[in-house]
């Protein structure tokens, strides 16, 4: 952002990153609602802060870029506040409890939260494709790879991976039969329920995961490719035709 401001144009900067984290924000804000889900203080407090963020950095887009590019992200702008309306307006009309709001938005936000990440890949396109990352900024692909990562960490300590990965021990199923027996509930609930669990975190997890991964894949594609980029304080190389050029004038 500060090498748009200083240049007054955002060349060949994308804006798709920055576009499509505010509907991931708004979401997420919506979703930490006390009438959506409860006690998720942290949750809205976070993404709103988020939120003003991202749409400083739009804003800064729609200043220093062209009309052509301008338009674009107004209309997607216009796109992401229609959803986000009607998202808004189907929760609480059709949903009348918390549980439901919860799925429902829930889903929605881990759709867009791996949206999010995925955004990106139209800058790795372009890094691939010029063998430059002038236009990659190190240290948003920085962030994006501790964010994710950090995430996934916080929810692994809080979930046995085992589950997923080994057999469920005898002495587990038995644990999981008496409690649920005291329940009244058949063991082929509670295997179904751990199951469902199993699943849930896993659905947690694609996006912060994918976060990482895109990060990790940024983080690796600037390292590549930063020896062969030309940045602006360096000095462009004569290139051979001119070289050429001027030893012709000069036998002349």
């Amino acid at each position: 952002m500060v090498k748009i401001y200083k240049n007054k144009s955002v060349q060949a900067f994308k804006p798709d990153p920055y576009v499509m984290t505010v509907l991931n924000c708004m979401m997420w804000v919506f979703y930490g609602m006390p009438f959506v889900h409860p006690d998720s203080t942290l949750v809205w407090t976070i993404n709103g802060a988020g939120l003003i963020m991202e749409l400083i950095y739009v804003s800064v887009f729609l200043i220093y870029s062209n009309w052509p590019i301008r338009r674009k992200i107004l209309v997607v702008l216009l796109i992401e506040v229609i959803f986000m309306a009607a998202v808004v307006l189907v929760t609480m009309l059709a949903l009348h409890t918390t549980k439901k709001r919860t799925l429902v938005v829930g889903i929605l936000a881990i759709i867009f939260n791996i949206g999010m990440y995925a955004s990106p890949l139209t800058v790795m396109k372009r890094v691939i494709k010029t063998r430059s990352v002038k236009y990659m900024p190190f240290y948003l692909s920085l962030a994006n790879f501790a964010n994710g990562l950090i995430w996934t960490v916080y929810a692994l300590l809080k979930f046995d991976i085992n589950l997923l990965v080994d057999p469920p021990k005898p002495s587990l199923f038995l644990c999981y039969r008496v409690w649920f027996q005291r329940l009244s509930i058949s063991e082929d609930v509670s295997v179904y329920l751990m199951i469902v669990r199993s699943f849930f975190f896993l659905s947690e997890q694609l996006p912060n995961g994918l976060g990482a991964l895109s990060g990790l894949v940024q983080l690796i594609l600037y390292a590549i490719y930063y020896k062969s980029t030309k940045w602006d304080d360096e000095p462009e190389k004569p290139t051979a035709n001119v070289q050429l050029s001027r030893t012709n004038n000069n036998n002349a």
